[in-house]
């Protein structure tokens, strides 16, 4: 009887390893447009809003490992931006001003404190493509402006080993990689934020090898969130807010954000059931 404990016991925690809590998706989301939260994204394409950020989170959202924190651009009525930090906890810290219109997105660029974003150029088309730097107090680089202004690059940005960013002249959509400017993955369907102007969302999935992007119903303008490999979409869902800017991230503190996904849960009400059954057997 011992023994048969032991092995559900040993079981359970098997189970419970394998169902906890990894990267999740994160995104910011609103629902009209004014106010923004920070919010989780699950498998099945649930939102789950965690905390409120404020207004004019609109220029993308990206997380670096090595400060354990979320960083997001957000711009005011004069469409001048700034880059904030964002906690687990759900504090906003403003850090520096990146200039004026940057709506293009923003990604984690793979070192400490380093960045890639998206803003405007002379005319207002988002394809002038920035580093941005925590070193020093902060700044944004000019890295060059991309192709010739035909296309717009507000879909989102990512960087998988190099940077990848999602373009468009408005009819056609499609991931870039950069450098060189090469496409990379066709897309089908409009892969944009629904809030104008915002920066829309790629993250890329290392386990899976496989994308998401934020993407609208071409029929109902409805948002929607898109998984695709490099030839053909995996699944999409509705979500229920708009949303701008996609990344992975996971609380590395071991704090209240690192917690069992709920198949943990069910896991160990399922261990004590078979406990409580052999006891009562015996």
């Amino acid at each position: 009887m011992i023994h048969r404990l032991r092995r559900v016991f040993l079981a359970l925690l098997a189970g419970t390893a394998v169902a906890a809590a990894g990267p999740m998706l994160y995104s910011i989301t609103s629902l009209d447009g004014g106010d923004f939260s920070l919010s989780s994204i699950s498998p099945a394409g649930q939102l789950n809003m965690l905390f409120p950020l404020g207004a004019g989170f609109t220029g993308g959202l990206a997380f670096d490992p090595s400060s354990n924190l979320f960083y997001a651009v957000s711009s005011d009525e004069n469409a001048a931006s700034t880059l904030n930090s964002i906690s687990w906890t759900g504090e906003v810290t403003p850090l520096f001003s990146l200039g004026y219109g940057f709506f293009g997105g923003l990604a984690y660029a793979g070192a400490p404190g380093t960045f890639y974003a998206i803003g405007g150029d002379a005319n207002g088309v988002q394809r002038s493509l920035y580093s941005i730097s925590l070193a020093g107090g902060g700044s944004a680089t000019l890295i060059e402006d991309l192709e010739d202004g035909s296309l717009s690059y507000d879909g989102g940005l990512a960087y998988a080993g190099g940077l990848y960013v999602i373009g468009s002249d408005g009819a056609h959509w499609g991931v870039y990689s950069y450098p060189p400017m090469v496409t990379a993955i066709e897309l089908g369907g409009m892969f944009r934020s629904v809030f104008f102007p915002a920066a829309g969302g790629l993250a890329h999935d290392p386990v899976a090898d496989s994308w998401w992007a934020l993407a609208i119903d071409n029929q109902t303008l409805a948002p929607r969130l898109v998984n695709f490999n490099s030839s053909a979409p995996i699944s999409t869902f509705s979500l229920s807010s708009g949303p701008t800017g996609l990344t992975f991230a996971e609380d590395l503190s071991g704090g209240p954000g690192n917690v069992p996904e709920p198949g943990s849960a069910l896991l160990f009400a399922l261990g004590l059931v078979a406990i409580l059954v052999l006891r009562r057997r015996a």
